[in-house]
């Protein structure tokens, strides 16, 4: 397991994922069906599990690329993720609508959201091939379950001998049929993890049986997280800190990002897991997604 994580140093980042255009409605009550409401604000947020995680793994110090699909509706979106240094030219411009979510956002945080994939889900199997012919083995790809031909994406990856960190969000049933036996990284949360390993006592085995070559990941929120690594029957519990917590979106994300980032940037399992730890507790703290994601420098 010592060379396969060092193989990973100095490694460049992929994340092959989704970008979403995030309309957030701020309503006295959600609406009930048929029902007209007023809405107090609309906010226009960048979003998207893919962009969101490779914003965090290029603030945690990785050197990043992101690949996916926007139409013109969402060019804009490509200049955030430029200011951290992210390389996008493996972005596709269409001429379909970019993937968006609406979000309603009530007076106590609850909130509702439809998600429409667009141009996520519109991705091809050409695209994919052409993307990631430019990477090869020396390279760790990222990927989530919000964009179309992801069975694809992962077994080309696997063909090229790449490092593949899934994280299966959200989960469906294509997750289920996927060929995870050869990825490298498995980071899943207590909902993705009984879905893929059953709820019995033997859940991390189970998942270790999935993927045997793999370090696997179980996060469970406050209450910290699991690591099981190949090479060894212990499963490592780490701790999570007491944080208030304002608002928990993009908290799996940063978690990931930074992980996979400590890797990439040579550290040891251990270390990389307490950073990426230390990030997520200070994402919860701060309103928004991508605005909440930290710099390596703030976990100071």
């Amino acid at each position: 397991m010592k060379s396969q994580i060092h193989r990973l140093k100095n490694s460049q980042i992929i994340c092959y994922g989704s970008l979403n255009i995030d309309y957030v409605y701020q309503v006295e009550e959600i609406a009930s069906p048929g029902e007209t409401i007023n809405s107090k604000s609309l906010e226009i947020f960048p979003g998207g599990k893919g962009a969101n995680q490779a914003l965090a793994a290029a603030r945690a110090g990785g050197r990043v690329h992101h690949a996916g699909k926007i139409g013109h509706d969402g060019e804009w979106m490509l200049s955030g993720l430029q200011n951290d240094q992210i390389d996008t030219s493996n972005v596709v411009i269409s001429d379909g609508v970019t993937g968006h979510a609406v979000i309603q956002v009530d007076s106590s945080g609850e909130n509702t959201i439809v998600l429409f994939g667009g141009a996520n889900q519109n991705i091809t199997k050409q695209e994919i091939e052409k993307t990631l012919s430019k990477f090869d083995q020396d390279s760790i790809l990222m990927i989530q379950n919000e964009t179309s031909e992801i069975t694809h994406i992962l077994n080309t990856a696997i063909e090229r001998g790449m490092f593949v960190c899934l994280n299966p969000s959200p989960i469906s049933n294509i997750i289920q049929t996927l060929d995870i036996s050869r990825i490298g990284l498995l980071v899943v949360n207590e909902v993705e993890a009984q879905a893929l390993g059953g709820d019995s006592g033997d859940q991390m085995q189970n998942l270790k049986n999935k993927c045997p070559n793999a370090i696997v990941v179980k996060t469970q929120g406050s209450q910290g997280g699991v690591v099981s690594l190949p090479d060894s029957e212990e499963i490592i519990t780490y701790e999570a800190r007491d944080v208030v917590a304002v608002d928990t979106t993009a908290a799996g994300d940063t978690y990931l990002g930074y992980l996979v980032a400590g890797l990439s940037n040579g550290n040891e399992i251990s270390e990389a897991i307490n950073t990426a730890c230390r990030a997520a507790e200070h994402c919860v703290t701060v309103q928004g997604a991508q605005s909440s994601i930290p710099h390596r420098k703030q976990l100071d």
